[in-house]
């Protein structure tokens, strides 16, 4: 079955926030090579799909969200699969970014 997923940008999280975040099941984490990645990179990138009320969502992490994962699930990101995350827009060093965090704690369910 072929998922069509919304790359998450800023735009599609008007309306959410850190106290009424998205929720996302995670579906699949990978790692994406920076030659196969639609910008310019030096380096490769995290990438995570899942689920939403918004539907299928993809995109990439930033190093802020990547820690926050790592922090709450730990560095096998084999074991993400199925945990709920709260993402939501947030500022950061006068940007706005894309923020991901586990939900209700490590478990994240």
């Amino acid at each position: 079955m072929i998922d069509i997923y919304l790359f998450l940008t800023t735009k599609n999280l008007q309306g959410y926030n850190q106290a009424k975040p998205l929720k996302v099941k995670i579906n699949e984490v990978r790692l994406r090579k920076k030659e196969e990645l639609p910008f310019k990179s030096d380096t490769d990138r995290w990438e995570i799909r899942g689920d939403s009320e918004l539907g299928p969502i993809a995109w990439l992490l930033n190093n802020k969200s990547l820690r926050a994962l790592v922090m709450g699930f730990g560095r096998d990101e084999t074991k993400w699969k199925g945990k709920t995350i709260a993402v939501y827009p947030a500022q950061d060093k006068g940007r706005i970014i894309i923020m991901a965090e586990p939900l209700n704690g490590k478990n994240g369910s």
